[in-house]
């Protein structure tokens, strides 16, 4: 359920959820990290134009985090059809426990 609902959706990280850091001398953030974003394809920055402070958030959308958490959307139907087995066997066997030892049983009586 977790992969169909956010999936594709932008993460936007609160003020203090930055990662931050100095960028090297003669610098811009987007220059320094531009690399690594690029072969990674993960994250963003904040301002890439900033030269003292650079503020990078990790994941840029949800996809990256539900890779992390094994949810990724391309399995989102196989993941709801063993949610759905899940249920209904338990449902079933919750029905049969009950009957099993709630349920008075008829003994067959001797004539």
């Amino acid at each position: 359920m977790l992969s169909t609902t956010v999936s594709e959706a932008p993460v936007v990280y609160a003020a203090n959820e930055y990662l931050t850091f100095e960028s090297p001398a003669n610098m811009t953030c987007g220059e320094y990290m531009g690399t690594s974003m690029s072969r990674t394809g993960t994250g963003y920055l904040l301002d890439p134009e900033a030269v003292d402070s650079c503020k990078f958030c990790t994941y840029h959308t949800a996809d990256f985090f539900l890779k992390t958490v094994n949810a990724p959307f391309s399995e989102a139907w196989r993941n709801f059809g063993l949610m759905l087995v899940y249920i209904v066997f338990n449902v079933f066997g919750a029905l049969f426990l009950y009957w099993l030892l709630r349920v008075p049983k008829n003994k067959k009586k001797e004539e």
